[in-house]
């Protein structure tokens, strides 16, 4: 886990539900996260749907895709699994996934942190 600019110290105890997302920390775990830009006007949402209607009209059309009726009864077992909550943990479980050490970006803090005065700092 990358502690450099998200605010957790390395190797302490990390609560995923309570873990602290956006720099105003408004959502408080990565479910809770994964709905935000659903909702936001300027990333997914745009003018066509108001804030209050926007992730119900999301779980809406994905009750109707037949693919996403079964992976949903597949991964979730309500009666109908298809719901908000249910399509928060599923986007979570899918960004849990993507883990990245060996981006450029990576590499290049590789280098300079190898660089810096401060990495060769001795007690």
């Amino acid at each position: 886990m990358n502690t450099a600019f998200n605010g957790l110290v390395l190797n302490a105890q990390v609560n995923p539900s309570a873990s602290p997302m956006f720099w105003d920390v408004r959502a408080e775990s990565l479910e809770k996260q994964s709905l935000e830009p659903i909702k936001a006007l300027e990333e997914m949402r745009g003018h066509a749907y108001p804030l209050e209607k926007a992730l119900a009209t999301v779980t809406n059309r994905l009750t109707k895709i037949p693919a996403y009726q079964a992976l949903f009864k597949k991964a979730f077992s309500e009666k109908d699994p298809i719901t908000t909550e249910n399509m928060a943990k599923a986007i979570a479980s899918y960004e849990r996934t993507l883990v990245s050490n060996n981006s450029r970006f990576d590499q290049y803090m590789r280098v300079i942190n190898q660089h810096s005065p401060l990495m060769n700092w001795k007690d």
